[in-house]
């Protein structure tokens, strides 16, 4: 009972960062499970989430805008047929739309579907969704797929995931979609050196590109690819000896306002700091050494970090921590330049 009280915490604490109101979305017992919530280059909000409407399974979705008023009388059905569906993730497109993935379990075969919704809320890419893959989920529920999206510069989004591929065993697939929902690389893109098996992250860098974060045994792997699915420089990106926060503390990456990148650990492991590097625009690692988060970390009992660039090309971190299993969390924030 004490992580989720933690977990209302932190989550209420994220909204009053973003200084919106409090909006109510929907109250039905049909809601399935947690849904998805991104926020457009326009300050507008989209909120998604699945509902069992007794004769099938729906994706619901509504808009608001930055005042908090919703934009559509009612939300809007995103149609998917009479099977169970999982939403797996949204990101907002740069049309003003979303892209979502969902996977659906049609007569025990589980697999992945993509949709688009442009900014008037109606679905764009086929009736029911179009087919991507079937989903090498952990179990075979509606267990979320090793899988993620990230916007493009075209009205579309990037998908990568992990899967099984017939010559070359379980590698990473990429495909780019563009507005129109065409997968724009129209060889199939296998990231096939080293094997790996997570996506760990997608990022847009400002220049159009897009960087993948992945995971393998001896820890992560970052490269750099363009709209075509080409690499861009060195693959990976970082050297064996490159300044960066190192697996098993696994780095993520968050885009400042400048275009800088800040990588940092992820995970508090082992007594030892959470750290951090940042690389410029250029893609140049700026620091010799790697710097510590000040975030105050006690021991393990951490929960999920969370960083968000700032408005002056700085960053703002939270997350939360206790002293031990027995006592309760405290949210710690920290802002830096």
């Amino acid at each position: 009972m004490k992580r989720y009280l933690g977990i209302l915490v932190f989550l209420s604490f994220t909204l009053l960062l973003c200084a919106q109101p409090i909006t109510d979305v929907r109250t039905s017992q049909d809601i399935r499970y947690q849904g998805n919530v991104v926020t457009n280059s326009a300050g507008e909000t989209w909120v998604l989430w699945e509902e069992n409407a007794g004769s099938g399974y729906q994706i619901q979705a509504q808009k608001y805008s930055t005042l908090g008023n919703a934009a559509f009388d009612s939300p809007v059905i995103i149609s998917t047929g009479i099977y169970p569906v999982f939403l797996v993730e949204t990101v907002a497109t740069s049309d003003g739309g979303v892209v979502l993935l969902y996977i659906q379990d049609i007569e025990q075969q589980v697999i992945m579907k993509v949709q688009k919704l442009n900014s008037l809320g109606q679905a764009q890419w086929t009736g029911n969704g179009t087919f991507v893959a079937p989903a090498m989920s952990p179990s075979t529920n509606l267990a979320p797929p090793e899988a993620k999206l990230c916007a493009n510069n075209l009205g579309g989004a990037f998908l990568v995931y992990w899967g099984r591929d017939d010559l070359h065993g379980f590698v990473l697939h990429g495909m780019n979609y563009d507005a129109s929902g065409n997968n724009i690389w129209t060889e199939e893109n296998l990231f096939l050196n080293p094997v790996t098996f997570k996506v760990n992250q997608l990022l847009l860098t400002d220049a159009g590109d897009l960087i993948i974060n992945s995971a393998h045994m001896q820890g992560s792997f970052f490269r750099k690819v363009n709209n075509s699915g080409l690499s861009i420089g060195n693959d990976p990106m970082f050297a064996a000896d490159a300044v960066i926060p190192a697996h098993p503390r696994q780095p993520r990456m968050q885009k400042g306002n400048s275009g800088q990148i800040l990588i940092y650990s992820s995970v508090f492991h082992e007594g030892n700091p959470l750290e951090m590097q940042l690389m410029d625009a250029s893609g140049n690692l700026v620091y010799s050494s790697l710097k510590q988060l000040p975030v105050g970390l006690i021991d393990e009992n951490i929960g999920e970090l969370k960083i968000a660039a700032s408005s002056d090309g700085g960053f703002i971190l939270s997350c939360l921590t206790s002293q031990n299993l027995h006592e309760a969390s405290e949210l710690r924030v920290q802002r830096l330049d």
